[in-house]
């Protein structure tokens, strides 16, 4: 059983209260927790932010039962447009694990982001464009190992590639 500390505020993290923060600076309607999913185990899941119909879930540490529940929302939810903001995309699943999150992202063709959120990726997602970091960023990124979130999110922003691609990598 995890316990939490204390709430500053409305979020449940400093991570969600910085992604609120910043999509408060760039204008967004953002939503905190406001929306409820059911989801095949007959339970309810609830994103951290929600913009007209689509939602952002923020994650820092990210444990195995928690990326199921993610799966079983998306499988009885096939239209719901998620994007999960990593804290830290290059961190693998487990000590013994080669895969990082952000791999594990791509792998079920599931949209991600650094934090800070890079504005012209999020602006990009929300009208449809891009669906998740397109795969050549991604492995040049993968490839350098940067060593400060500033490198990630430079590659991740640059506007080179904006083909829209489905959740099986294909494009559309």
């Amino acid at each position: 059983m995890r316990f939490r500390s204390k709430r500053n505020g409305i979020y449940r993290s400093g991570v969600e209260k910085a992604v609120g923060e910043d999509l408060a600076q760039q204008g967004l309607p953002a939503l905190y927790e406001a929306v409820k999913l059911n989801y095949t185990q007959a339970k309810r899941y609830t994103p951290d932010f929600t913009i007209n119909d689509s939602h952002i879930e923020v994650k820092g540490w990210w444990p195995s039962s928690d990326r199921a529940k993610l799966l079983a929302v998306i499988h009885s939810n096939p239209t719901i447009r998620i994007l999960v903001a990593l804290e830290n995309p290059h961190m693998t699943l487990n000590k013994k694990s080669k895969t990082t999150y952000a791999q594990w992202c791509m792998k079920h063709g599931i949209s991600w982001s650094p934090i800070p959120i890079p504005p012209e990726l999020l602006s990009q997602w929300l009208s449809g464009k891009r669906t998740y970091p397109a795969p050549a960023q991604t492995a040049t990124v993968q490839m350098a190992q940067p060593s400060t979130q500033t490198a990630l999110f430079t590659a991740l922003s640059a506007e080179a590639d904006t083909t829209v691609m489905d959740r099986n990598g294909s494009a559309l």
